[in-house]
């Protein structure tokens, strides 16, 4: 006898209606929780990600908008005038 088929024949029978049970306590444990993950997505981390988003890109009054992917980040650090280099 194997030590994977003692632990399957020591687990108790399984009792569908307590796993019912928990399941459907989980759900209204994220019911309740929902209103509260909804507002902080959209209060907190849809301003992060939308100013990660725009960060991307390079405004110019003629030319509209271009994409610059990571040269904003690099100009940043390197810009004598930001007392950072």
């Amino acid at each position: 006898m194997t030590l994977l088929s003692t632990r399957a024949a020591a687990a108790p029978p399984s009792r569908p209606r307590a796993r019912f049970r928990l399941r459907r306590e989980a759900l209204v444990g994220w019911g309740f929780a929902s209103p509260f993950v909804a507002v902080f997505g959209l209060v907190f981390l849809a301003p992060i990600g939308y100013a990660g988003y725009l960060s991307l890109f390079r405004d110019r009054l003629i030319g509209g908008t271009s994409f610059v992917g990571l040269d904003n980040y690099g100009e940043a650090l390197t810009d004598p005038a930001s007392g950072t280099a």
